[in-house]
This record gives structure tokens, sequence and C-alpha cells, in this order.
């Protein structure tokens, strides 16, 4: 089976979990008044919270079911085409254990917003200090994938080893891609 066609049942299976579950799921969280109101927006009482486990369990029935796909095809969709296979298997186990610790990170927040019923979950802080870590895992599985010796890819340019930046570097990305996202979710509960 090409790669192409495991990429496309995982797209197609990832997105079949979220929409299904998306029946069930969404009227349930509703049920337990699972949602945040917002005094400027009435006609949309309360906006639900905690929607974003069904990307979550989409992404990873996703990526469960191509990983294992392939494996079954006797591909290695993971590290095919690259020369170093143990560190594409690093580089790909590590980013899926980041984003499912981000998820935790704004499932902890959602429910601590539940809980309280206040329109504020986690502070900025308390956000920053379980990002941090987080970020600090992923950096470090990848440098010790890379053996110790970190190298960024920078476009137009190719590889190159930022030495003692690329902590720095790699933290900076992370974290504002991550609150980006935050930040248009939020802007998106609101619309």
């Amino acid at each position: 089976m090409s790669e192409l066609a495991i990429i496309a049942v995982a797209g197609i299976a990832g997105l079949a979990v979220t929409f299904i579950m998306g029946f069930s799921l969404v009227p349930w969280l509703g049920k337990l008044e699972f949602g945040q109101s917002y005094p400027a927006f009435e006609k949309k009482q309360p906006a639900p919270l905690m929607g974003g486990i069904l990307l979550v369990i989409g992404t990873v029935s996703a990526v469960i079911l191509s990983v294992s796909t392939d494996k079954i095809a006797g591909g290695e969709i993971i590290s095919s085409g690259s020369l170093i296979a143990q560190e594409m298997q690093t580089k790909f186990w590590s980013g899926l254990f980041m984003a499912l610790s981000f998820s935790l990170v704004g499932l902890t927040d959602d429910y601590y917003r539940i809980k309280t019923r206040l329109n504020t979950g986690l502070t900025i802080k308390q956000k920053t200090v379980m990002q941090f870590f987080i970020i600090l895992a992923y950096l470090t599985g990848l440098y010790m994938g890379m053996n110790g010796m970190p190298y960024m890819f920078v476009p137009f340019y190719g590889n190159t080893e930022p030495g003692f930046f690329y902590w720095i570097i790699g933290f900076l990305v992370i974290y504002a891609a991550v609150n980006a996202v935050d930040i248009t979710d939020g802007i998106d509960g609101l619309c």
C-alpha cells in the first residue's frame, strides 16, 4: 500500500471518528453543563467547552490506524525515505507526545472553568509552567534523538546547527505557536 493511500485512509478515518463522536459527545457535554457563559453573547449560551477532545481522539485514532495499516502492509511510513530511521521515530513519537500533552493542558484549563463556574481557567503563569515542561521534554527528546548534535532546518538555507540557541529558538517557536492557537481558539469560541 502506498504512503499516499495510507495517509488518505488515516485522514478519512480521523474525520469519520470525529464526525461520529460529535453527534454523541457534544450533546452529552451539554447535559453535563460543560459550557461557559459570556454576558456579551446571549445567543450562544453557554459556549461549549472541551470540544477539542473530539479532535484529539480523531487524531490519535488516525495515527494508530495509519501506523498499524502501514506495519501490516510491511512498510515503515514514519521513517521511510530517511537516512536516519531512529531519529525519525524519535521525532514522530516525541511530537505526538507533545501534542497530547498540550491537549491535556487545554483539558485541565477547561475542566477548571467548569469546576469553578468562572470564565477564567488556569492562570497565564500556570499554563506557561506546564507548557515549559512539555516543551523541555520535547526538545530533550529531539536532542537525544539527534545524538546531542541538534540541527534545525532553515527555509532557503538548509540544515544549520544552532548550538545553545537550539533550546532558545525551539522554546520560543513552540511556545508562540501553541499560544497563537490558544488565542484563535478563544476567539472562535466567542464567535
